[in-house]
């Protein structure tokens, strides 16, 4: 990742030109594209956090603030009790699909992480990119 100044100096760091349309991106234009918004590596990433970042993440903060930890006790799984009691059949039956017997195997290899490797894995901030998203923390 280069660091560069400000959003204009990121797409002239790939080459594109600000007024050409995403949808019209071809060939080269759409591997400089998947760079800029960091898809791709070795995109230009904006060194300092721009005026329109910091509002944005504030508004966004304050907006998290007073729902942090508010419902803790409910479940978080999109599934309910009836799914789950399904998949657990299925299991026990040997009928599972091969996609269930996969998401068990990794969430036994999730669980063996220890608390500080998960929080290794989201940094509380990640650099800014040109795209504008916001961090996988949020």
């Amino acid at each position: 990742m280069r660091p560069v100044a400000d959003v204009e100096a990121a797409i002239a760091a790939v080459g594109l030109n600000a007024e050409q349309r995403v949808a019209d991106l071809e060939g080269d234009d759409q591997a400089a594209f998947r760079r800029f918004v960091g898809w791709d590596a070795g995109g230009p990433v904006v060194e300092r956090p721009t005026p329109e970042e910091l509002a944005a993440r504030t508004a966004r903060e304050a907006w998290k603030a007073p729902r942090i930890g508010r419902d803790r006790e409910r479940s978080r799984l999109l599934l309910g009790a009836a799914e789950i009691d399904r998949a657990r059949r299925a299991l026990a039956a040997g009928t599972a699909p091969a996609w269930l017997e996969r998401l068990l195997v990794a969430a036994r290899d999730v669980s063996c992480l220890s608390i500080e490797r998960l929080l290794a894995l989201i940094p509380e901030r990640v650099p800014w990119n040109a795209a504008g998203s916001f961090c996988p923390a949020c």
